[in-house]
């Protein structure tokens, strides 16, 4: 049922199952918001409403995530970006603004490679693939995945096997789209100074760092992350 900003909840078929998404706004490029590994579709609560103002919004749950089907086996980052790019298919959009997080951040980035004419911008807020995770964030990652185990409860993602380190980023030429890259300077999982390798790496991309913001900036600053976001969205070139 539509609420504030016409957000409302639905779902397509995506390889045979439904694939759970929130939707809002009426007008615009359409923008889809992949959430990270830890999360899932509601993580853009805070930002939707302000991005609806001006597009269409689409924030799927991931394959595995949340209400959507989690099959057996080991998930690489492969069945991520085809998930996704099913999903974009599915819901008849012919190019779109990708915005991830995290493992989704990654996945948008293989679209973006495979597929340059489909992405108008892109939005990559701390992707993986650019470093090992911290001996913190690993610690961290180790406590709750041992405290979920203890008291019973399901893990809320699947079995991953993906890549954390810079690799397979080759291919993307002059076709690449502008991108905006946000990270967090209190990033206990993936330091910052990722940031600036993920830049070299990626062309035609820009860096904004949040310096009140952890691994999370679109949660930590909601209002500066959506500022940002849609400064660089309604700036032909990207510039921000």
């Amino acid at each position: 049922m539509a609420g504030n900003h016409g957000i409302y909840q639905d779902s397509v078929e995506v390889k045979g199952a439904p694939a759970p998404y929130i939707a809002a706004g009426s007008g615009g490029e359409p923008i889809v918001m992949v959430h990270g590994g830890a999360g899932d579709r509601r993580d853009w609560v805070r930002n939707i409403p302000a991005l609806a103002d001006l597009h269409k919004i689409y924030a799927p749950d991931l394959v595995g995530y949340g209400q959507a089907p989690r099959l057996d086996g080991r998930y690489t980052l492969r069945h991520f970006s085809d998930y996704i790019f099913d999903f974009i298919e599915a819901l008849g959009l012919s190019r779109v603004t990708l915005v991830g997080h995290s493992l989704g951040a990654r996945a948008c980035l293989e679209i973006a490679r495979q597929a340059p004419d489909r992405v108008a911008k892109l939005v990559l807020v701390a992707p993986i693939g650019f470093g090992r995770l911290s001996p913190l964030g690993y610690a961290l990652g180790a406590s709750a995945w041992a405290l979920t185990k203890a008291i019973r409860r399901p893990l809320p993602y699947p079995d991953l096997d993906v890549e954390l380190n810079e690799r397979g980023l080759d291919g993307f030429g002059q076709a690449h789209p502008p991108t905006l890259i946000l990270w967090g300077r209190w990033d206990l999982f993936f330091p910052r100074k990722y940031g600036g390798r993920a830049v070299k790496a990626i062309p035609n991309s820009r860096l904004r760092v949040f310096n009140r913001s952890g691994h999370s900036p679109h949660k930590a600053q909601p209002s500066a992350f959506n500022e940002a976001v849609l400064r660089f969205l309604e700036t032909p070139d990207g510039h921000v």
